[in-house]
């Protein structure tokens, strides 16, 4: 006659396979929670991060007004890589010309403090400058956000239309509203550049090239 209740064997067999299934539904939590919390740290745009990275790579930046990727000639001779800061693969020499393909500007941020209100900042309030877009306007970081602002008023790369700018507002109003941390932005424009031979590389742009803009 059997028995009503399951044997030994049978509840020990249940409870391993429970077991087995709690550890895979506890792993795949785990790794769902893991890679979210991976994207929300490295998002630019996430909202509940206030600081930038120390290094901000601008992918496909062109940082200039009338900036345009097309046929460029190198100024000077000028180190070819296979990579950003990669391994040195050869040399475009002056007056080589190349087609520029892509870019990326990599900037360390520049900290500003708004001491007095402006726009959209209250005193107080924190941003940083990123890629120089140009005529006065560049990307910025702002609560975890980037936007595109206008800086022509602040001492940024020596472009002061209106006159000398202070790095720091002594005495803050409308006019002069910032504490800037540095008036040099620190940054390195790399270009994917394409010789008439085939080879693909990269170097720095940085007045490098000629037939840059498309303005003149």
């Amino acid at each position: 006659m059997r028995s009503g209740c399951p044997g030994v064997n049978a509840i020990n067999w249940r409870l391993d396979r429970w077991n087995t299934r709690f550890k895979s539904i506890s792993a795949a939590i785990f790794l769902l929670f893991s890679l979210r919390g991976a994207t929300a740290r490295q998002s630019p745009s996430q909202p509940g991060i206030q600081v930038p990275p120390s290094v901000y790579t601008d992918r496909g930046a062109c940082p200039f007004e009338g900036c345009v990727y097309r046929q460029w000639t190198a100024r000077q001779d000028i180190p070819l890589y296979d990579r950003p800061n990669g391994k040195r693969i050869g040399v475009l020499k002056k007056g080589e010309k190349v087609e520029g393909l892509t870019g990326m500007v990599r900037t360390v941020p520049n900290r500003a403090d708004v001491v007095y209100p402006h726009d959209k900042y209250r005193t107080g309030d924190v941003f940083y400058v990123l890629t120089y877009v140009g005529e006065g306007f560049a990307k910025v970081w702002f609560k975890g956000k980037i936007a595109e602002e206008d800086i022509a008023d602040m001492p940024f790369e020596g472009f002061n239309p209106g006159g000398a700018r202070p790095l720091k507002c002594i005495t803050p109003s409308p006019d002069c509203w910032w504490n800037l941390a540095s008036a040099k932005r620190q940054s390195t424009w790399w270009v994917k550049v394409k010789r008439s031979s085939g080879e693909v590389g990269w170097a720095i742009s940085n007045g490098n090239f000629d037939n840059q803009d498309a303005l003149g």
